[in-house]
């Protein structure tokens, strides 16, 4: 196997099954802004296709600067709780969900680049927001390894080729709710305007994803959100970035960002301005309307809506995903019942607030935390 600094990934690396938020280009585009000792464990030899067996590895001396990869968010827990956890390994992705799904061959190799990243580390050792069944996968070849439930991500699969065709699908209500919204942004003054990410955006967008940060009580800060935008700007990335803008009268009033990967629309961002904001339909057009709109228009056929406001997204249309992450390390003081309790309040809530419309395999696992708390560990 080989250990690659990812200041020294080559963002045209092809790594196995990589989505955006473990993929070479975005590890290479994002990695070097990041507090941590960052490597590549890859495969020295490629597959058939060219692709490399790789996992991300991040030794974070503190908790992870990127706020979806903190303990505070992956597992809802108290800050300082989430401190015990320090220093911190996150292996997989460097700031978003690992969604790829694999098979049971493919599940041995990459459990192998895990026990591999994680031997040896102090502290807590993580793989985080992996999608349902390559968890389920995973978990078992990882001795000692714990499954806590994550984050609901949503997101649209299979779009249709107009925008006709997909409120169609959408059926009475959600399409009613949508013309609806169209109306108000139309009647109050309020206007989208899509473009690409420039220097001069930089401070106003970081203003308004600041003032969400704080109102969601997210970790993160300004440096960090600053250092992602110049980073964009710079990347091979760049050119499938994509602004969202909403103006009222011609004043930033909220904005989403979303880059273009394969097939995949993903929302990287948001930024509201509270105080201007929430009579006209601003945030559904962000989180659920333009994005949509923009992926049809390019002949997409996936949006990745990311974490946060499941109902909001799911009557609009997205489907909600379950993720789990994987404790390869757990940290000092954790137990197996913390891991059962974690996962069962966040399935009880997810089963009330979106239940009906999870696959069913998903909507099955929550259901077990009903009458029961499962066992959720790998081998022992």
């Amino acid at each position: 196997m080989l250990e690659v600094p990812i200041a020294a990934l080559d963002p045209a690396t092809r790594l196995a099954g990589a989505g955006l938020h473990d993929s070479a280009v975005w590890l290479a585009t994002n990695g070097p802004d990041v507090d941590a000792v960052q490597t590549m464990v890859i495969d020295a030899a490629p597959d058939g296709t060219g692709a490399h067996e790789g996992i991300y590895r991040a030794r974070f001396r503190a908790g992870p600067t990127p706020a979806t990869l903190h303990p505070v968010v992956l597992l809802g827990l108290p800050l300082a709780e989430a401190e015990q956890w320090e220093p911190t390994t996150v292996l997989g992705s460097l700031s978003g969900p690992v969604r790829t799904e694999f098979d049971d061959s493919r599940a041995a190799a990459v459990a192998g680049l895990v026990r591999a990243a994680a031997a040896s580390a102090p502290g807590a050792v993580i793989l985080p927001m992996m999608g349902h069944r390559a968890a389920l996968a995973l978990a078992p070849l990882v001795p000692h390894s714990t499954l806590v439930l994550g984050p609901v991500v949503s997101g649209h699969e299979a779009l249709p080729v107009t925008e006709t065709q997909y409120l169609r699908q959408l059926g009475p209500r959600k399409r009613a709710l949508w013309r609806t919204e169209d109306r108000m942004l139309r009647d109050g003054g309020r206007e989208i305007v899509e473009g690409r990410l420039t220097p001069d955006l930089v401070e106003d967008l970081i203003a308004l994803q600041r003032q969400t940060q704080r109102r969601h009580l997210a970790p993160g800060g300004t440096r960090i959100v600053r250092a992602r935008m110049l980073a964009l700007l710079k990347s091979p990335l760049a050119p499938h970035t994509t602004i969202f803008r909403c103006l009222a009268g011609g004043a930033l009033v909220g904005y989403a960002m979303t880059v273009e990967y394969g097939d995949t629309l993903h929302l990287l961002s948001i930024g509201l301005d509270y105080a201007s904001i929430g009579r006209h339909a601003e945030y559904p057009h962000l989180i659920s309307h333009a994005p949509v709109r923009h992926a049809i228009a390019r002949g997409l056929r996936r949006v990745d809506l990311g974490i946060g406001g499941t109902h909001q997204k799911y009557v609009r249309g997205a489907v909600p995903q379950l993720t789990w992450t994987l404790l390869a390390n757990s940290p000092p003081g954790w137990s197996a019942e913390s891991a059962r309790s974690i996962s069962r309040a966040r399935a009880l809530a997810t089963l009330a607030e979106v239940g009906r419309r999870l696959p069913p395999e998903q909507r099955a696992a929550l259901a077990s935390y009903e009458n029961a708390s499962p066992r959720l560990t790998g081998s022992d």
